[in-house]
């Protein structure tokens, strides 16, 4: 197994209905980035926080940057997360 690191970033604008919808119901949408990455992300606001491979970080941060950009303009629901996933090139790791 690799080292575990973490990366934080923060999402901006805050908009807490957005982050809501990022999250989903019950952060579903979140655990299934985990799942799908193999990481660990925490959320405290617009502060995200992952944990995991090194290599799978930046990958993570892009991914949930660009829902966060869908939440615009749309709500997100597990297909769209999974879609999101399979697009950015990011195989199930876990």
């Amino acid at each position: 197994m690799s080292n575990v690191t973490e990366l934080t970033f923060k999402l901006e604008p805050i908009d807490n209905e957005r982050l809501t919808n990022l999250a989903g119901p019950l952060d579903e949408h979140l655990r299934q980035i985990e799942m799908h990455l193999g990481i660990v992300v925490a959320q405290r606001g617009g502060v995200f926080r992952v944990s995991g491979d090194p290599d799978i970080l930046p990958r993570a941060e892009k991914v949930i940057r660009q829902l966060y950009d869908d939440t615009e303009k749309e709500a997100l629901d597990p297909h769209k997360v999974h879609l999101h996933l399979n697009e950015a090139g990011v195989g199930a790791l876990a």
